[in-house]
């Protein structure tokens, strides 16, 4: 049989939503601790590179250490779709340059992370571009992380890096791959596990100068991932849902698909490792918009929640799937979601397939503070239920 953990809500302290909407206090409290930001900028050029001091590493040496879900069908030129992929790598020299091209938006940022030193990038769109960073790097050996932060709807292409060439100032003009993660997780949810306003301090907010506060690395799934020491696969679009949604993706039925849209092919997955715990978080939409609409909840949100289980089950049959509801209120709110959902884990009778109800949640977006909740929650229910045969 499976098992379901539930909590009981009596004893349960909330994170309750500030009356005056104004989250500064809790994202200035914690912002620092899970996302220390340097002070270091970016030279951007369009030019091409000529210096001999530098060399070029393609986006498809051996080097790179590829995560997410990415578009490989030009492996020199991969582009970057969702929120929460990363690439990795070791490089030797004084220098580092990025270079993407073909950006679709001015509102694409990235954390880069050099040495555990976290600086904000932003793309620029529609051209191709190499950014320099500032930071002042000593001989040797450095690491490098680039996180996407923004949805899916924002991409880019990335080409490679430049760094010192082979004998300047005793640089090996090559790069190498970090260690890899033992495990792998991976999320399919709407704009909660997308990090969607995460560090916005007023209101919910779309606005173009509120983009860079939607933010996968300070959202729970990389968070927990970060925790655990995993590598992170983020799947998660902003409105969408089970059964219906606010735009036209729809998750249940294209949780395949490479891009979130609709008329997309559907991913290789042969070109990424298999998650070993795979986190469903659904249903805050179908709740929300029917609402919005003043329509019942879904009556077929049961069967294709369970299809859409059954389905990640097939395409992962060694995997643990928790069945993850929270973060916002619809779980407190409908009892037909939960219901459904929980009939739904009983009928997949499957020792695999978990559920779980966060206690953190929120009214509006959860903030950082939340976040940062719902994370521990996550990695408390997975270090005790989760056991793998190879230990």
């Amino acid at each position: 049989m499976k098992r379901i953990i539930s909590f009981v809500l009596a004893a349960i302290t909330f994170t309750l939503p500030i009356i005056a909407e104004d989250y500064s206090r809790q994202i200035d409290a914690n912002l620092p601790k899970i996302q220390p930001l340097a002070e270091y900028d970016w030279k951007v050029t369009g030019d091409e590179i000529t210096d001999k001091t530098l060399t070029f590493i393609e986006a498809d040496d051996p080097g790179f250490y590829y995560s997410g879900r990415i578009d490989f069908s030009d492996v020199k030129a991969p582009r970057l779709i969702w929120e929460g992929t990363s690439i990795s790598f070791k490089f030797n020299g004084t220098r580092l340059g990025l270079r993407f091209k073909d950006s679709n938006s001015a509102l694409s940022y990235y954390n880069v992370i050099i040495d555990d030193q976290i600086i904000l990038l932003q793309m620029e769109p529609y051209g191709e571009y190499d950014y320099f960073t500032s930071m002042k790097l000593k001989k040797g050996e450095h690491t490098c992380t680039i996180f996407k932060r923004n949805e899916a709807g924002v991409q880019d292409t990335f080409l490679g890096i430049d760094v010192d060439a082979a004998g300047y100032k005793k640089a090996s003009g090559t790069i190498s791959p970090p260690k890899i993660p033992s495990r792998k997780i991976e999320f399919y949810g709407d704009s909660i596990t997308a990090g969607v306003c995460v560090e916005t301090r007023g209101e919910d907010s779309y606005e173009a100068d509120q983009m860079v506060t939607h933010n996968a690395y300070t959202a729970y799934p990389a968070i927990a991932a970060r925790k655990l020491g995993w590598e992170l696969s983020d799947l998660a679009v902003g409105g969408t849902g089970v059964c219906i949604s606010w735009n036209e993706f729809i998750i249940s039925r294209s949780w395949k698909n490479l891009y979130a849209r609709t008329a997309s092919p559907q991913y290789d997955f042969s070109t990424g490792r298999n998650p070993d715990v795979v986190v469903v978080n659904l249903g805050q939409n179908d709740f929300g918009l029917s609402m919005n609409r003043k329509e019942n909840f879904p009556s077929d949100f049961e069967e294709k929640y369970l299809q859409l289980l059954k389905e990640i089950r097939n395409q992962y049959p060694d995997a643990w799937i928790i069945s993850a509801t929270g973060g916002m209120s619809a779980i407190q709110s409908s009892r037909e979601l939960k219901s459904a959902i929980t009939s739904a884990v009983k009928r997949m009778d499957d020792e695999k397939v978990l559920m779980f109800t966060f206690r953190a949640w929120t009214y509006n977006h959860p903030r950082i503070d939340t976040h940062i909740k719902m994370a521990d929650q996550l990695v408390k229910i997975i270090n005790d239920n989760v056991v793998f045969e190879d230990k």
